[in-house]
């Protein structure tokens, strides 16, 4: 069987889909970044959430975040208690980049209840090792204008390693459900007991294991106390009171 002349044979690539638009949710505010980062990726991890921050008087917002190491520097600060404000995907900035223009969105920016604003660039560790990416950075940074931001730092993948990503998001799942009694309980437990890890902690706490599990990783999350979160935190983990 003879094909036509010119014929390719090679699979036609699909459109790239547009980013997924949510409609209105009641009782939470809009997304509120300059673009939508919610493409389909093979690769990235996107994440959608609402989150409620002093900025927007308590009220959920919805985010959306292009990668769980993005979603992780979002919890991290959501996390510290000293953030005000939350914004991802900010104006565009415009700089100069090899002999034309371009334009970059700093993917968030915190800002802490002393007021102080911090935009952060996030990005993988094998893009930030490349010279042309640290070039570009340097020109990005070079170009911000007066007033974005107090402070410009960058974060890498190895800043939030994959087992820090998972603690924060248990611990931020555990804060979602507040239990002021339970926390009180395991906080009175961790000053008076005889203990290492975080099962000798709730062995002595004198109420359910799940919710004391619960209580121990809010705890953790307001660095009431301590373990290490680089490490994945489970009930063998060390656990102490900060020094």
């Amino acid at each position: 069987m003879s094909l036509p002349e010119g014929y390719d044979p090679s699979p036609r690539r699909s459109p790239k889909p547009d980013a997924l638009e949510l409609g209105a949710i009641p009782g939470v505010l809009p997304f509120a970044g300059s673009r939508n980062p919610m493409a389909r990726s093979s690769v990235a991890h996107r994440i959608t959430t609402t989150l409620a921050t002093p900025m927007d008087g308590h009220r959920r917002r919805l985010y959306h975040f292009e990668s769980s190491l993005e979603f992780a520097v979002a919890i991290d600060a959501m996390l510290s208690g000293t953030l005000h404000g939350l914004e991802v995907q900010l104006p565009a900035i415009d700089y100069p980049w090899q002999g034309g223009r371009k334009s970059h969105h700093f993917d968030l920016r915190i800002t802490r209840i002393d007021g102080k604003r911090i935009a952060v660039f996030v990005r993988n560790d094998r893009s930030l090792a490349r010279v042309e990416t640290q070039d570009e950075i340097d020109a990005i940074f070079a170009h911000i204008p007066y007033g974005f931001c107090d402070q410009a730092v960058i974060v890498g993948s190895w800043h939030y390693t994959r087992v820090l990503q998972d603690n924060l998001r248990r611990i931020w799942e555990a804060t979602q459900a507040p239990d002021p009694e339970a926390d009180a309980a395991v906080l009175q437990t961790a000053g008076t007991a005889s203990y290492w890890d975080i099962d000798g902690l709730i062995r002595h706490c004198g109420i359910p294991r799940a919710r004391a599990w619960r209580a121990t990783l809010r705890l953790i999350g307001r660095r009431v106390l301590k373990a290490d979160r680089y490490a994945m935190i489970d009930y063998p983990s060390r656990i102490t009171l900060p020094a």
